[in-house]
């Protein structure tokens, strides 16, 4: 991911995820239990009819060796995202695992994990939410390959962006940590796997 961003410039165009390819090609080179993902990608999404597309598009141009899954919950979007989601799923079935709800649950002050992470198949979980996107096919299978080396939580670098123009050309960078994410008392409701976080901003919001 480093390479594709590092020479973007504030005002520069960004790039974005291509069409998906059939759902046997992404699951052409998969090795082991095509059933039993490695790495679920856990997406919340809420009213990013404008994102979503390229959110999932990003999700699916992974290429692995490896099974994932990706579960996406749909709060109860009132401006066309759901439907969006559910023409990924049919197209996608044996992938996408749906979590679309009728009423909003954030406004009941229920988080969305509550939801997504007891329906977590997978060994690692990469977090995305529904107005941010992957721009490396090989992100997963790079960030997996670190932990074989015994970390536990791996983070990449990012650029933000607004109406997809770069606003700000790196997310934080080899002296400084990054503070955004989720909270330790977040992550231990999945303690059983290790997470995959990303910080790719496409709405500022």
């Amino acid at each position: 991911m480093k390479d594709i961003i590092k020479n973007l410039k504030v005002g520069d165009a960004v790039p974005v995820p291509p069409e998906p390819r059939a759902e046997s090609e992404i699951m052409a080179n998969w090795k082991g239990d095509l059933s039993q993902p490695l790495v679920s990608i856990v997406c919340h999404t809420y009213n990013h009819v404008n994102y979503i597309k390229d959110a999932l598009n990003g999700f699916l141009m992974q290429e692995t060796d490896f099974p994932f899954e990706i579960i996406v919950h749909d709060d109860a979007s009132t401006d066309g995202t759901t439907e969006i989601v559910k023409e990924y799923v049919e197209i996608y079935s044996n992938i996408i695992v749906p979590v679309i709800q009728s009423e909003n649950k954030w406004s009941k002050g229920v988080m969305p994990r509550s939801f997504t992470f007891p329906k977590v198949r997978g060994k690692y979980i990469a977090l995305c939410e529904g107005d941010d996107y992957w721009v490396s096919a090989s992100k997963l299978k790079s960030q997996v390959s670190n932990f074989k080396c015994g970390v536990s939580l791996v983070f990449h670098d990012s650029i933000r962006c607004e109406n997809f123009l770069v606003s700000a050309t790196s997310y934080y960078n080899e002296s400084k940590v990054p503070v955004v994410g989720y909270k330790p008392f977040q992550m231990r409701v999945a303690l059983k796997h290790l997470l995959l976080q990303q910080f790719s901003y496409q709405n500022p919001s």
